[in-house]
């Protein structure tokens, strides 16, 4: 069975959007080494792809 290729602009666009929501259908707050093992991704992967959300006004801080 042959596997279908993506773009990495595609990739990327997945994986903000997963990381996105797993932190909108969590229950509570959630680290990023949480996100990061539950989506089986590396740290600066969900690092990454936080800044960019927090970047575009998508998620925003709320505290600790």
């Amino acid at each position: 069975m042959e596997r279908k290729r993506i773009s990495t602009t595609e990739l990327r666009k997945q994986n903000r959007n997963q990381v996105f929501r797993i932190i909108y259908d969590a229950e509570g707050p959630l680290t990023k080494q949480e996100i990061a093992k539950r989506l089986h991704m590396s740290l600066p992967t969900v690092t990454q792809n936080l800044k960019e959300l927090f970047d575009e006004n998508i998620l925003t801080d709320a505290g600790a």
